[in-house]
């Protein structure tokens, strides 16, 4: 008999198809009156989701990385004292995973989900706690056929016209 799917299961487990219509639809509604009136969708479209995510995702990355994880969902609240975008909710959802030790670097994992993107990335808390930086790919440096830096090479260029 196969396997039947459950929510427990971390190899089928997924977000409510509900959760990206609800972040849509926040992003077209983020004022507090349509949040009030759809505070239950939020919780049990993203928080309790994303409540039930977070031990299946520490749990693997403490087998991939060999070091206990603990989880940090951001908050649907949005800070906006200084922001220019006095939007009030945040229309994704964001979790940290770091690991779980008194003194530990603070190199982690961001995870990410907003209509249209999903975000699993290694990340680095910096100096301060609530500054996440997600690292990206980095590009290479152009080259020349030769091999040469381009810059080494314009260097090499001046130098030989004008001589000391």
């Amino acid at each position: 008999m196969a396997k039947q799917p459950t929510q427990s299961d971390p190899t089928t487990w997924c977000f409510p198809k509900e959760t990206l219509s609800f972040l849509k639809d926040l992003k077209t509604n983020n004022n507090r009156d349509w949040f009030t009136k759809h505070k239950t969708d939020y919780e049990q479209t993203i928080k309790k989701p994303a409540e039930e995510f977070c031990p299946l995702m520490t749990e693997a990355l403490s087998d991939l990385t060999g070091l206990p994880h603990k989880a940090k969902i951001f908050r649907i609240y949005r800070d906006v004292r200084f922001s220019k975008d006095k939007a009030p909710y945040n229309d994704h959802l964001h979790i940290s995973f770091l690991p779980d030790l008194p003194k530990g670097p603070p190199l982690g994992w961001h995870f990410g989900l907003e209509p249209g993107r999903l975000r699993l990335a290694p990340a680095n808390s910096g100096l301060r706690k609530r500054h996440w930086i997600v690292t990206e790919p980095r590009r290479r440096t152009e080259r020349r056929p030769s091999g040469r830096d381009t810059r080494s090479a314009s260097k090499e260029r001046r130098s030989s016209t004008n001589p000391s």
